[in-house]
């Protein structure tokens, strides 16, 4: 009878630890989305969503009170075969308490909780009924419990903390599970592009500026003395709704003028020129965001750690990055990569690398040091190539050969990756 005892024990150690980690490692958002069908198991998981450290308060006392049966059956039964080759009562102890100890560490915590942690969801659904059964047999116990440690905190921290309260429901890291979990690849066009959206959303934060800002070379820019005349002439010619104002050179950003402001008829630049916002290279693409909502403004120059100008980013190049691009009156479709006869890929040395891999099916290797085949390919060789070369890039036992088809001073314009 005690070791039929001792086996029950074991099974609802086993039951109350695994479930606890189930509930801890699930993902947050997948249980919130299953709590609002209609099924017994997604409503007990709304009651469990609610109040999660009551949860886990009764599924420890659970375990805590299995624990100690456990232990008192366990003694007993350990005791006579002991007894029968140890005289001191203090050995007899010690060994009981190692021998039930580490049974009850191998097959009620760690063999369950390392099964229970890989299939967690599964696992809570799965044993919901069994589960809100000793929820609420345990709830008095539980609410006790939750209410001795709450004042004891009041008492030695002087906080107070409320565990009734319903945390937070899902993390960011959360949503990724679920977009990689989920049949992305297999979706149709258009929920394939609003996942798409929403995962760029979700890595908002983590986008640099480096990746949505117009480098220094393409920056339309005036000198401050300049006459109204050419600087209407020079909206016309770069069709561009802002251009930069500087001082002497193109480091010395003091402002900018907007196309409207040329309608007012002013007299001079300074009658139109707004202020500028300048921000380090190292700012994040949603803090400036936020930047640019606050103050308003549409465009922000960007400087290195030197205080020389490395670009600019607008509103628009910003959330680009999540939305794709946007067409306007003044921008013209960029070509797409060509294949040739001969398998070779021609492409504008702009190509961002993460784009060409994932469209063509390439593994060149991407790094926060550039993202563009261009500055791949000046990252790699280490040198500026001349028009009509062939660089070749050896990376990881893989062998890529560019040829440098157009070079305007200092920008490689277009490139031929060769396929062997």
């Amino acid at each position: 009878m005690e070791w039929i005892i001792v086996g029950i024990m074991i099974v609802l150690s086993a039951f109350f630890s695994g479930s606890e980690i189930a509930f801890v490692s699930s993902n947050k958002l997948r249980l919130e989305l299953a709590s609002k069908e209609s099924s017994l198991s997604s409503r007990i998981l709304t009651i469990f969503n609610a109040y999660p450290s009551r949860y886990i308060t009764t599924m420890l006392v659970g375990n805590n009170i299995v624990n100690t049966i456990y232990g008192i059956f366990m003694a007993r039964l350990l005791y006579e075969p002991i007894v029968q080759h140890v005289n001191s009562e203090f050995y007899v102890l010690l060994i009981q308490t190692i021998v039930s100890t580490a049974v009850i560490l191998v097959f009620a915590e760690f063999i369950p909780k390392a099964f229970f942690r890989i299939i967690n969801y599964t696992a809570v659904k799965a044993f919901s009924i069994p589960l809100i059964i000793c929820y609420y047999l345990l709830y008095p116990i539980g609410s006790l419990t939750i209410w001795i440690s709450s004042l004891l905190i009041r008492i030695f921290t002087g906080k107070k903390i409320d565990f009734s309260t319903k945390q937070l429901a899902f993390s960011k890291i959360d949503v990724e599970e679920m977009l990689e979990a989920g049949n992305f690849h297999e979706a149709d066009n258009q929920n394939q592009q609003e996942l798409k959206f929403f995962k760029k959303a979700i890595d908002f934060s983590s986008i640099k500026l480096r990746e949505c800002i117009i480098p220094r070379n393409e920056i339309v820019a005036v000198p401050s003395s300049i006459s109204m005349t050419d600087l209407r002439d020079k909206f016309i010619e770069s069709g561009h709704s802002n251009i930069l104002v500087y001082k002497q050179s193109i480091d010395e950003i003091e402002s900018y003028i907007n196309v409207k402001d040329i309608f007012k008829n002013p007299k001079s630049i300074e009658e139109i020129s707004r202020d500028i916002l300048i921000v380090p290279e190292t700012m994040s693409a949603k803090k400036l965001f936020d930047k640019l909502i606050q103050s308003n403004k549409s465009l922000a120059v960007v400087v290195d750690e030197f205080g020389a100008t490395s670009g600019m980013v607008t509103l628009e190049d910003i959330l680009e990055e999540i939305f794709g691009e946007f067409e306007d009156e003044h921008d013209f479709p960029e070509p797409d990569v060509i294949i040739n006869s001969d398998g070779n890929y021609i492409m504008d040395g702009r190509q961002e690398v993460d784009l060409f891999n994932h469209e063509y099916g390439f593994d060149l290797s991407e790094s926060d040091e550039y993202e563009t085949i261009a500055g791949y390919i000046l990252h790699h060789t280490g040198n500026f190539p001349k028009q009509g070369t062939v660089v070749t890039v050896n990376e990881d036992k893989k062998e890529y050969k560019f040829k440098i088809l157009k070079v305007q001073d200092t920008k490689i314009e277009k490139v031929m990756l060769i396929n062997k």
